[in-house]
């Protein structure tokens, strides 16, 4: 795993491949995500700029989507995650970069989420592909993490994004949507009159 760009281009992050619950987003699948979120013609419509954000990593195993929100110019990283030996990895790739002054990090459960205070410009969610997204994201629109100008991207396993995709359609206005190998990404706003609609399990 590497910092595939901006300040801390090239960087190595702590070694991870031993651990077998961790599916860390690809070089190629971050490098592609980051391009949109640095040149996509919706950026200027919705007046998002990566650079300075303040930038929310859910479900964040190593931390390498947030490190490289960091590398490319935000202000800010709040990890979440509640797998200890992901939290080894993630403390370790911070103290390699120096961000600690950057970054905060909660041990918690995503689904009961508890930030207090804190407005983020981008909401990045990359549970385990079994998990159940609808029940993490129905948590951070309860507690108001989502506002009409906040970009939630989430990364699907492509072929199970139909499950979660009338709960999404409905309580969001979708502004990207792009497939890469088995990993789909959505880029979406809350929309303003969205209601909860609980999935019969």
């Amino acid at each position: 795993m590497r910092v595939i760009s901006g300040k801390f281009r090239g960087r190595k992050l702590a070694n991870c491949e031993e651990l077998k619950t961790l599916r860390p987003t690809t070089d190629k699948n971050r490098e592609a995500l980051f391009n949109i979120l640095q040149s996509a013609k919706f950026l200027k419509d919705l007046d998002l700029s990566l650079s300075e954000c303040n930038f929310l990593d859910l479900c964040c195993g190593t931390g390498s989507v947030g490190l490289e929100a960091l590398s490319r110019g935000a202000k800010k990283v709040c990890f979440v995650e509640n797998n200890y030996k992901h939290l080894e990895i993630l403390r370790k790739n911070i103290e390699l970069l120096k961000v600690e002054n950057q970054t905060k990090i909660l041990a918690e459960n995503v689904k009961n989420l508890n930030v207090s205070n804190e407005n983020f410009d981008v909401i990045f969610l990359d549970p385990p592909y079994e998990e159940n997204y609808q029940k993490i994201v129905e948590n951070l629109l309860e507690k108001k993490y989502l506002n009409p100008k906040t970009l939630l991207v989430v990364e699907f396993e492509a072929k199970k994004f139909q499950k979660f995709e009338i709960f999404f359609k409905e309580n969001f206005t979708t502004i990207d949507e792009r497939k890469y190998g088995i990993s789909f990404f959505g880029f979406y706003l809350i929309n303003k009159n969205h209601r909860i609609k609980i999935l019969s399990h």
